[in-house]
Formats: structure tokens, C-alpha cells, sequence
């Protein structure tokens, strides 16, 4: 049989464009929006607030666990850029951002459940092997983007059994699969998701 691919993947790892809404404040910091929403694992991202008293070199901003704040930067006195990195082992779901200022007297917000993490959808390129005979045993290399270390799966079709993922790098995969005798002949769609 022969293989042809299609992708699947987050929805909460897609590129997002609205802002983010929190009203709230401690009497010294006031966040009126920020945008993007979301990101994924894997993504460097620079993310704009709008609001007050957030200040280069005194504000830390808190992402929560496996979060990198990269930079705070002050753009003008009420738009802020913050740059952040998601590593691949940052756990996906929704985040609460913690906003402070280091000085005293300086406070702190916490904007709840306002930034998503998801994972990215994966890209396929080729699949080689694209025939494997039936009744057999093959190792079948998946080339890409976006793979991810124990998050990826493939699925080859009907009948076919994968016996393991191995991510070999964010692009390339190896997938062991054991093809029955009695499987029918034809082309199979591959889907890998995230």
C-alpha cells in the first residue's frame, strides 16, 4: 500500500490576534489588554501590554512554571513589549500572568487565566518509505517540522500497527510499524498530531 499525509494539532497552539482583557488593578498597575493570547511550546514570542506602571528593569513578569522571560521593555509610558520563550517541556494549558514591581511600595496583579499554551500543528514534508509490503516490518521516517518530544503520535491507516515514535528532532521522526498480511492494498492516509 502507499502512503499519502494529512496533519492535525492544538487549536490553542494556533496563532491568535485577539487581546486579552483585564481590567484589574492594585491601585498601581492598571493592564487594560495585551496581545497575543496564546502561544505554543517551542516559541520564542513578544507580546504587547497595554497599561500602566510597568516599568523596564523594576517589573518582573511571571508566566508561571517552564515560562522564560526573555525582556521587559518599555515602549512608551502605557504600552510595555515583553519577550517570552515556551520551551518544548513547558506544560500545555491556561496560565495566569503575575505582574510586579520590585521596589517598595511597588505591588503586584495577578491576571487570571488569561494566556493559553498549546502545542504547535505539525508539518509534513515526506514520508520514506512511501510502500511497505504487506505482511512486514518497517521503519518509516517522517520528515517535518514542529515533532515534539513525547507529544507526537502517527497514525498510518486502518489495520496498520505502530509499534513505536521515536522523535529523532523537531523535524524528522521514526515510526516501527508492522503491516498485517491481510491488510488491503492501497493508498493510506498518515496523520501526526501534536
Amino acid at each position: 500500500f502507499q502512503f499519502a499525509f494529512s496533519q492535525a494539532g492544538s487549536q490553542a497552539g494556533q496563532s491568535v490576534q485577539k487581546s486579552g482583557q483585564a481590567a484589574t488593578g492594585d491601585g498601581i498597575h492598571a493592564v487594560r489588554s495585551f496581545s497575543p493570547v496564546a502561544g505554543h511550546v517551542g516559541e520564542t514570542l513578544s507580546l504587547m501590554f497595554t497599561g500602566v506602571n510597568i516599568f523596564e528593569g523594576v517589573t518582573t513578569v511571571n508566566f508561571g512554571q517552564g515560562i522564560i522571560v526573555n525582556s521587559v521593555k518599555s515602549v512608551d509610558p502605557t504600552h510595555t513589549a515583553i519577550t517570552i520563550t515556551i520551551p518544548d517541556t513547558a506544560a500545555v494549558g491556561v496560565r495566569s500572568i503575575i505582574i510586579k514591581n520590585n521596589i517598595s511600595g511597588g505591588g503586584a496583579i495577578t491576571l487570571s487565566n488569561v494566556f493559553t499554551v498549546g502545542y504547535p500543528a505539525p508539518v509534513l514534508q515526506s514520508i520514506e518509505p512511501s510502500i511497505i509490503e504487506r505482511g512486514t516490518s518497517a521503519s518509516v521516517v517522517v520528515k517535518g517540522n514542529n515533532f515534539l518530544q513525547g507529544a507526537t503520535t502517527v497514525n498510518l491507516g486502518s489495520n496498520v500497527i505502530v509499534n513505536s515514535v521515536q522523535r529523532l528532532s523537531a523535524t524528522e521522526l521514526q515510526v516501527d510499524v508492522t503491516v498485517p498480511a491481510d491488510v488491503q492494498t492501497g493508498a493510506r492516509t498518515v496523520t501526526v498530531t501534536n
